[in-house]
């Protein structure tokens, strides 16, 4: 497994096999990350909080988690569902952050193997918040912050 970071100059070379594999994935689990994806410039990526990182095997995205504003603003982690049982999230999320040193993601409380993901690379839960529709999301957070233990409550 590779693991790719996405940057202006490799945006044209992974931008259209990315579209695919995240529109098909968003029909598979009724998602909505698509239009988000369909906006990248290379402009997207000179910023310091945003990041893309890919897992390809054999030459076919397996895998993306993306962030943007360190995930207070988008965040996404989807895998293909042949790989899901694999380590191949907790990979992507290690690396995205040693890339960003820092960031954020939200899971719902019944996405027990997001949350289990998110624990295995580091990451730390510290809030909570209850949508209007019955839904609770856990925000978590990985990076420096959590090694030298000043956690803020910033999502």
């Amino acid at each position: 497994m590779n693991i790719i970071k996405m940057t202006s100059d490799n945006l044209i070379i992974y931008l259209k096999p990315l579209l695919r594999f995240v529109r098909r994935i968003d029909k598979q689990n009724h998602t909505a990350y698509y239009p988000w994806f369909l906006k990248l410039t290379k402009h997207s990526f000179l910023r310091n909080d945003t990041a893309i990182h890919l897992a390809a095997w054999r030459g076919k995205i397996i895998a993306v988690v993306a962030v943007e504003s360190l995930g207070k603003a988008h965040a996404s982690l989807q895998v293909e569902p042949r790989f899901i049982r694999t380590n191949v999230a907790p990979s992507l999320l290690k690396s995205l952050l040693s890339d960003l040193h820092t960031c954020y993601f939200a899971f719902p409380a019944d996405a027990k193997r997001e949350i289990r993901w998110a624990l295995d690379s580091g990451f730390v839960c510290y809030t909570y918040e209850d949508r209007g529709d019955c839904e609770t999301m856990y925000w978590f957070e990985g990076g420096e912050k959590i090694a030298t233990g000043s956690t803020e409550k910033e999502a």
